[in-house]
């Protein structure tokens, strides 16, 4: 009996040993083998490779348009309007009639003055006739030129006063919008209406005093603005400011350029490129291809990694490279350093990629995320 109950405690012992045995050294190594084993399937990503292009190096800035004449037309003198002869947005000759204020006061005032200088010339002429004939005074003879002289000057004042009642475009350009009505009494320098002269026309813009070296007149300018995506205008350095700014260290430059269509307005921001050197070769790649960080700009660059087996075909993985990037155009980026062309590089699915890993290279599958993407 005591025999039975030994060999079922030692059965027991050896069931349960090697149960404990298999629980915790023998089914850990295996799951450790098979995860070892196992291959994390390859990133799928875009990739586009590096291109050698010859670029124009510029200097960009950011730029104002303003006209290269412009004024708030306002009346020298005082009066009511009397009629209006143009429309807000039209296009005008200079010396066009815009406005006309009431001038019969003055009109009547240059009859009453013109009657006078009739008289004082009549009289300055009776007198010379008798101080010829050595019966007028001297004296007599300058009093009444004197008086003639006084009442063509009122004549000329006031006929100076009708012309300034009649307000003319100073210059041929396109008028704003009309800020007066018929009836309206206008005082001196009261706002009638903008006038701006649109071609050609100015951009101004501001560049670092250690880019002055670089900057000569007639040096060609590329202008773009928000409201013409894609096109851009060619214009010329027309002048440099004479002095930097002590405040910003920039110094002021002023290009000119043409604007048949009226397109530029003044006031609009501009994007502003100067051409300033021949043409050099960059290395260029899609800016998306560019990670950006604290620590510097790198790009994935996929290569050939190590086959596992003789024949098979060699894998391609990413290896991360830090690059410095250059000047942009557009969506593509020169690269100055670390990169030379013909390289493959990673242009989506970054977010997903480490050093070494292993990727598979599509260019129709979606990598945008779900929101992103277009409803079927």
């Amino acid at each position: 009996m005591i025999k039975r109950f030994i060999i079922v405690g030692i059965l027991l012992a050896v069931v349960f040993g090697g149960l404990a045995v298999f629980q915790y050294v023998i089914k850990p190594k295996l799951i450790a083998d098979f995860v070892a084993g196992m291959k994390p399937p390859p990133v799928t990503i875009s990739a586009t490779r590096a291109k050698s292009e010859r670029w124009q190096p510029t200097l960009s800035s950011i730029g104002t348009v303003a006209a290269i004449r412009g004024v708030s037309v306002s009346p020298v003198v005082g009066g009511r309007v009397k009629s209006i002869h143009f429309e807000s947005g039209q296009s005008v000759k200079q010396g066009a009639l815009l406005v006309a204020l009431d001038d019969s006061i003055e009109q009547a005032q240059l009859k009453e003055s013109q009657s006078a200088l009739k008289l004082a010339e009549l009289d300055f002429q009776r007198g010379l006739e008798l101080f010829q004939k050595n019966n007028f005074a001297k004296a007599s003879l300058d009093k009444a030129r004197a008086q003639r002289d006084q009442a063509e000057a009122k004549v000329e004042s006031l006929q100076a006063t009708i012309r300034q009642k009649k307000i003319l475009a100073p210059f041929s350009g396109r008028l704003g919008i009309r800020q007066v009505n018929l009836g309206q009494f206008l005082s001196p320098g009261t706002a009638i209406v903008p006038l701006q002269a649109l071609d050609p026309i100015y951009v101004n813009f501001s560049l670092p005093e250690t880019d002055l070296p670089k900057l000569n007149t007639g040096q060609t300018v590329m202008l773009k603005v928000d409201g013409y995506p894609g096109e851009s205008f060619r214009g010329r350095i027309t002048s440099i400011d004479a002095e930097v700014n002590q405040s910003t260290r920039n110094v002021l430059v002023q290009a000119t350029l043409r604007n048949p269509g009226s397109k530029l307005v003044p006031g609009m921001f501009a994007n502003v490129e100067v051409l300033y050197a021949n043409e050099i070769e960059r290395v260029t790649v899609p800016q998306t291809a560019i990670s950006y960080s604290l620590y510097g700009d790198s790009v994935f660059v996929v290569v050939e990694g190590k086959a596992t087996k003789e024949g098979d075909k060699p894998p391609l993985i990413v290896q991360r490279r830090g690059v410095k990037a250059g000047p942009r155009r557009g969506d593509v980026v020169a690269i100055l350093s670390g990169l030379k062309a013909g390289d493959t590089v990673v242009t989506s699915g970054q977010i997903k990629l480490q050093n070494g890993a292993r990727v598979a290279i599509s260019d129709t599958v979606d990598l945008s995320p779900p929101k992103d993407r277009p409803k079927p």
